[in-house]
C-alpha cells in the first residue's frame, strides 16, 4: 500500500525546523556579540522588563516610556509571555513563532481555495523560507505580519470572534497600522459595490427575464457574501479610525504633548504638498523596486488579486518619505507588504485556477507552486544562506560569555552602563541599561575598553568582562577573570616596543598571567662564513661537500654565494644519501634542483628545495655543478683541516655532456681540503638566532632568549604587560591569557558547540511530523471547553494581579507571574494544537 504524505503535518514539520533554525542563528550571534549596535530588541526589551519594577514601559534608547514614542498596545498583551522568562531569547521564540507558524494558515487557506494540497503545501513553504522575511531584530511591527495572516485566514473561514481579536491584535503592534486596517474595510466595501454593478449591469445586458433570472440566481451566493462585507467593512473602517485615534492619545498622553503621531513617518512632512511632491521624487525608482522585490517569490501572482491593493498604504507612505530603510529590502517596514503579497498570491493562483479546466488545473496550479518555490530557494541561498556561510555561527567563548554571568548580579531596577552589543544580554536582567549617559550605579565593560572608573569599586570579574559599583568599597563577590587574545604575527626586521593591554585595564587582586610566545620562520645556518679564496669550476666539474645536521631539518632552500660573469648558465644542484667517488648511485637520490639564468650576473644562487626533510646525525652530500656558456662555477671556499670536499669530473669531452640536467657517470674524484661558504634555509619553529624578547610587569623585566615555542606565567596586580624586542629573527605571534589565581574559566556547554545543537535541532525535528499526527488523533481526549475556560481564568488572574501589583497595592514574588504566564502558555498551547481540527 502506497504511503500517502499528509502535507499538513509535513508543513508542521518545516516550519518547526525553520524557527528552531533561526532562533540558533539569532541566538548564537547574540551571544557572540554580533549585535550590528542594533538597540531596537533592547528597547521592546527594556520596556517590557520595567513593567515588573512598576514602570510604564520605559527603556534607555530612545527613552522615557515605549509608548511615548510608538502606540504599541502588543506590548500589554505579551507581559504573560514575557513573566515566564525575562530574556531577548524569549522575545525571538515570541516573534520567529507568531511569523513563521503564519504559513499554516496560509495553507489552509490555498487548500481551502485549490483542493491542492501538494500546491498548498509549496506555497506556504515559499512563505516560510522567503528570504526577506526580518526576524532580527525584535520588534513589534514585525508581529504585525503573523496577526494579519492568521486574521485574514480566520476572516475567509467565517471565523469571526477569531477574526475580530486577530485583526484588534494585528493593529495593536504599531500607530501605522489602524491605516491599514481601515484600508483592509474599505476594500471589502469596494468588493460588495463591485459585486453589486456587476449584477446591475447583466440585468441592463441581458434583456430576456429568464436570462436575467439564471444570471442573477448564480451570483446570489456571491452576493450574500459580499453583503457581509459591507457590514464588516464598516465596522472595521470605525474600529480603526477610533483605533488610530486611541493610539495617537495614547502617544499624546504618555510623551506629555511633545510628540504627534504623524513625525513617526520619517524623513516626511505630510503638511506641506510641495515637500509631498519632493519628497515622491527621492530614489523613486528603488521605492518601486522594493515593491518588486517583496512580491518576486510570489512569481507577481499577488497582482491577480484585488486583496493586492493592500500593499499601497506602505507603498504610498514611504513613497513620501525620504527615509531610506522604509524602501530598504530586508528590514522589517517589509511586514507591512509580505504578508498582503503572500495572501494575494493564493488568491491570485486561485483565479488561475478557476481558469483553467479540470484536467489541466491541477498539473498547472503544480508547477506553478514549484517554480514559485524554485525562485524562492535561489533568493534564499543568495541573501541568507551565502551570508550565514561566509560569517559561520562559532562558539561563544569564556572572553564574551562574562557578560551574562555579570549582569546575573545586578538587580533588575538598576542602572547600568554597558556597550552597546552587550546590551540585550545585559537588559535581561536589568531594564535600566544605557551605552551613554550620565553615571550609573554599576559599569560592566571589556576589561580591554575600560571607562573611567573614579569613585567605582571592583565588584566582579568573568572573562574578559569586570563590574564595578559606585561606592563599593568591600570584596569581590567574584573573580572568574579570564581573558584570552592574540596578537601579531610580527615580522622579521620588526623591533617590538607594544603594550599587549594597550588602553586595557586589568582588575586588581592577584593574576595569573600565561605568555604563549611562537616563533618561527626561517631558520638560516650559514656555513665557513670565513671564507676568503675563491673556487672556479668549469662544466666539466661538480663539487660534492658532504654535511651533517645535529637536528632533523624541513630544507626549504640552499643559498650559494657565488660570484659569476654574465653568460648562460644552468647552474644544478642535488642532495644525495652517499658517494663512492666512482660510481653515482642513483637511488642515493634525495632531491635535484636546477635553473638557468640568461645574461645576469649572479650573486647568491638560491636553490629551492621544497621542504625536503633532513634528519639528525646523517650525513648527506651537496652536489654542485653547472653548464652552459661561458659555463663553470665560482664560489668562496674555505681552506680548512678539519672538512673537505671531492671535486669530482663528470664530463671528459666524449659522450653525453652536463647539460643534460643529470650526472650520467663519474670519471675521477679527488679529495680537496676546501668548504664552500653555502647557507642552509630551514622552514622552522625553533630558529638557532634567537632574538631577545624583553617583558616588562609590575615594573620588572625578565628577558627571554627566544628561538622556538615557549610558554611562560608571570603574577601581576597591576594594569600593564609591556614586550620590547631587539630585531626579529623570524615570526613572532604572541597569545596571552589573564586569568585570576583562584578563578575559573566560565562557560555554557551548550553555546560551545552550536553545530552539535543544530544537529540536534534536525533530528528532533524528524519526530514532529508523528507527534502531530498522534496529536491530531488523540485531541479529543483534550475537552476545549475546559481548556478556554483555563485560559481565560489565567489571563483575568494574571492583569488583575499584575495590575494591583504594578500600583503598588500589593506585594507579589515575581516567581508568581512566572508560574501564571506558564499556565496561559501552555493552555494557549493547547488550545492551538485543535487548530487544524477546529479550522
Amino acid at each position: 500500500m502506497r504511503y500517502k504524505i499528509n502535507y499538513f503535518y509535513l508543513l508542521i514539520t518545516f516550519t518547526v525546523l525553520w524557527i528552531l533554525i533561526n532562533l540558533w542563528y539569532i541566538i548564537f550571534n547574540v551571544y557572540n556579540l554580533h549585535n550590528g549596535e542594533i538597540v531596537d530588541t533592547t528597547t521592546s526589551l527594556q520596556s517590557l522588563l520595567s513593567a515588573f519594577y512598576h514602570q510604564p514601559f520605559v527603556n534607555t534608547v530612545p527613552g522615557g516610556s515605549y509608548f511615548s514614542v510608538h502606540a504599541s498596545e502588543i506590548l500589554i498583551l505579551l507581559l504573560p509571555f514575557f513573566a515566564v522568562w525575562h530574556s531577548f531569547i524569549n522575545l525571538y521564540i515570541i516573534q520567529s513563532v507568531l511569523i513563521y507558524s503564519s504559513s499554516i494558515p496560509l495553507f489552509l487557506l490555498a487548500q481551502k481555495k485549490l483542493h491542492n494540497d501538494k500546491a498548498s503545501f509549496l506555497m506556504a513553504i515559499v512563505f516560510l523560507l522567503n528570504p526577506y522575511i526580518h526576524d532580527n531584530p525584535f520588534e513589534t511591527l514585525t508581529l504585525f505580519m503573523g496577526f494579519i495572516i492568521y486574521s485574514y485566514y480566520f476572516f475567509d473561514a467565517k471565523r469571526y470572534i477569531a477574526f475580530a481579536i486577530t485583526f484588534l491584535l494585528a493593529l495593536s503592534t504599531m500607530e501605522f497600522n489602524p491605516v491599514i486596517g481601515g484600508f483592509f474595510g474599505l476594500y471589502l466595501i469596494l468588493l460588495f459595490l463591485y459585486d453589486k454593478i456587476k449584477i446591475s449591469s447583466i440585468q441592463n445586458i441581458i434583456k430576456t427575464p429568464v436570462q436575467q433570472f439564471k444570471m442573477v440566481k448564480s451570483h446570489l451566493s456571491e452576493l450574500k457574501n459580499f453583503q457581509s462585507y459591507l457590514s464588516i467593512g464598516i465596522i472595521l473602517l470605525i474600529i480603526s479610525i477610533g483605533f488610530f485615534y486611541g493610539d495617537k492619545y495614547l502617544i499624546l498622553y504618555f510623551s506629555h504633548g511633545s510628540h504627534a503621531i504623524t513625525s513617526n513617518i520619517a524623513g516626511s512632512n505630510i503638511s506641506s504638498f510641495s515637500a509631498i511632491v519632493n519628497d515622491f521624487k527621492v530614489d523613486i525608482s528603488s521605492k518601486i523596486d522594493n515593491l518588486m522585490y517583496l512580491n518576486t517569490p510570489f512569481l507577481f501572482l499577488s497582482f491577480l488579486s484585488p486583496f493586492a491593493l493592500l500593499e499601497l498604504p506602505w507603498f504610498l507612505t514611504y513613497s513620501i518619505s525620504t527615509f531610506s530603510p522604509y524602501w530598504s529590502v530586508g528590514v522589517y517596514y517589509d511586514s507591512y507588504i509580505i504578508p498582503f503579497a503572500a495572501i494575494s498570491a493564493i488568491l491570485g493562483l486561485y483565479k488561475i485556477h478557476s481558469m483553467l479546466g479540470e484536467i489541466d488545473r491541477k498539473k498547472i496550479v503544480n508547477r506553478i507552486a514549484y517554480l514559485a518555490l524554485i525562485v524562492t530557494l535561489i533568493l534564499l541561498v543568495s541573501n541568507v544562506i551565502a551570508p550565514m556561510v561566509t560569517n559561520p555561527v562559532s562558539p561563544v567563548n569564556s572572553n564574551d560569555y562574562g557578560v551574562d554571568q555579570l549582569a546575573s548580579l545586578i538587580p533588575g531596577n538598576a542602572k547600568v552602563t554597558t556597550g552597546v552589543n552587550e546590551l540585550p544580554i545585559v537588559s535581561s536582567h536589568a531594564y535600566n541599561t544605557w551605552f551613554y549617559g550620565p553615571e550609573n550605579n554599576y559599569v560592566l565593560f571589556n576589561i580591554t575598553n575600560p571607562p573611567n572608573l573614579n569613585n567605582y569599586g571592583f565588584l566582579a570579574a568573568s572573562g574578559s568582562y569586570a563590574l564595578y559599583e559606585k561606592g563599593y568599597t568591600g570584596k569581590p563577590e567574584l573573580n572568574n577573570l579570564n581573558y584570552s587574545k592574540t596578537e601579531g604575527p610580527y615580522t622579521p626586521g620588526e623591533r617590538l616596543s607594544i603594550n599587549l593591554l594597550s588602553n586595557g585595564y586589568i582588575p586588581p587582586g592577584n593574576n595569573n598571567i600565561s605568555l604563549h610566545l611562537s616563533y618561527s620562520g626561517n631558520d638560516v645556518h650559514t656555513i665557513n662564513s670565513n671564507a676568503n679564496s675563491s673556487l672556479f669550476l668549469n662544466d666539466s666539474y661538480a663539487m660534492v661537500y658532504p654535511f651533517t645536521l645535529n637536528n632533523s631539518e624541513q630544507l626549504s632552500n640552499i643559498v650559494l654565494d657565488s660570484n659569476m660573469v654574465p653568460g648562460y648558465y644552468i647552474l644544478q644542484s642535488m642532495i644525495t644519501t652517499s658517494f663512492n667517488g666512482t660510481q653515482l648511485n642513483t637511488s642515493s637520490i634525495i632531491s635535484t634542483e636546477s635553473y638557468g639564468q640568461n645574461e645576469y650576473n649572479m650573486i647568491d644562487e638560491n636553490f629551492n628545495y621544497k621542504n625536503v626533510q633532513l634528519n639528525s646525525n646523517k650525513t648527506y652530500y651537496l652536489w654542485l655543478w653547472s653548464s652552459g656558456d661561458p659555463g663553470g662555477l665560482t664560489f668562496p671556499v674555505e681552506n680548512t683541516t678539519n672538512s673537505y670536499s671531492y671535486v669530482v669530473k663528470i664530463y671528459n669531452g666524449t659522450g653525453a655532456d652536463s647539460y643534460g640536467y643529470s650526472i650520467s657517470k663519474i670519471y675521477s674524484s679527488i679529495e680537496e681540503k676546501l668548504a664552500p661558504r653555502i647557507s642552509f634555509v630551514f622552514n622552522s619553529d625553533k630558529i638557532h638566532k634567537a632574538s631577545n624578547i624583553y617583558v616588562s610587569i609590575d615594573g620588572k623585566t625578565t628577558e627571554l632568549n627566544v628561538t622556538g615555542n615557549s610558554k611562560y606565567h608571570f603574577s601581576t596586580d597591576g594594569t600593564g604587560i609591556y614586550v620590547n624586542s631587539s630585531v626579529l629573527n623570524g615570526t613572532l605571534g604572541i597569545s596571552y591569557t589573564i586569568s585570576a589565581v583562584n578563578g575559573r574559566e566560565v562557560i555554557n556547554p551548550l553555546l560551545q558547540h552550536p553545530y552539535i545543537i543544530l544537529g540536534f535541532i534536525f533530528i528532533a525535528s524528524i519526530f514532529v511530523y508523528p507527534v502531530s499526527s498522534f496529536m491530531n488523533r488523540n485531541t479529543n481526549v483534550l475537552n476545549l471547553k475546559l481548556i478556554e475556560i483555563s485560559l481565560i481564568i489565567s489571563i483575568i488572574v494574571f492583569y488583575s494581579v499584575f495590575t494591583l501589583y504594578y500600583y503598588r497595592l500589593i506585594t507579589v514574588d515575581l516567581i508568581y507571574f512566572k508560574i501564571i504566564g506558564a499556565i496561559i502558555a501552555i493552555s494557549f498551547f493547547l488550545f492551538i494544537s485543535r487548530f487544524n481540527k477546529n479550522k
